[in-house]
């Protein structure tokens, strides 16, 4: 009902993108195949997992079989897959960068608030807060290659001082 054990361990060893994302450009279409049930739940966890650190778009495809050992793609899913494989070269093919869904802008400035408490030179200094530190970085809503709208901008924006505000409130307590 979720990905498999290696693909949770490569996730597992990519979480410190979420406090720090990247990717803002890239593009992904994630696959899931099973013989039985849950490949959207799969498809779903992998999507969320690919825009918390910073990927654009995440097209899914989720594939269902009730077969065993003896697949043959069905006439349906062969025009889900060609339905959603097109959508994405369409994407990919248009150079468009989407504006992130307030879902994404909440936890980033979040993020983007509580690192200035890991900067360089606190007692708790963390790769977090040199990353937030970064000069274009720290007074942007969103990476500056996105276009977000102004509404976006302003609710990220507020975030943000949640987020700093919360970072004087909290501290790490471990050192490296």
């Amino acid at each position: 009902m979720a990905p498999n054990a290696m693909g949770k361990n490569f996730i597992d060893h990519l979480c410190f993108l979420m406090h720090r994302p990247h990717f803002f450009k890239n593009k992904a279409i994630v696959v899931s195949t099973t013989g039985g049930v849950f490949a959207n739940k799969t498809v779903a966890y992998m999507e969320g997992t690919l825009l918390s650190i910073g990927f654009n778009r995440c097209y899914k495809l989720p594939l269902t079989t009730s077969s065993w050992n003896d697949y043959k793609v069905s006439d349906k899913d062969r025009c889900k897959i060609k339905k959603e494989a097109l959508r994405f070269c369409k994407d990919i093919a248009s150079g468009k960068l989407h504006a992130p869904k307030i879902g994404i802008l909440i936890p980033y400035n979040l993020f983007r608030g509580m690192g200035l408490g890991y900067i360089k030179g606190t007692e708790y200094e963390t790769e977090d807060g040199n990353h937030w530190t970064d000069e274009i970085r720290s007074k942007s809503a969103y990476d500056i290659a996105i276009k977000v709208p102004i509404c976006k901008k302003l609710i990220g924006h507020f975030f943000y001082l949640i987020g700093k505000k919360a970072s004087t409130l909290t501290t790490v307590t471990y050192k490296k």
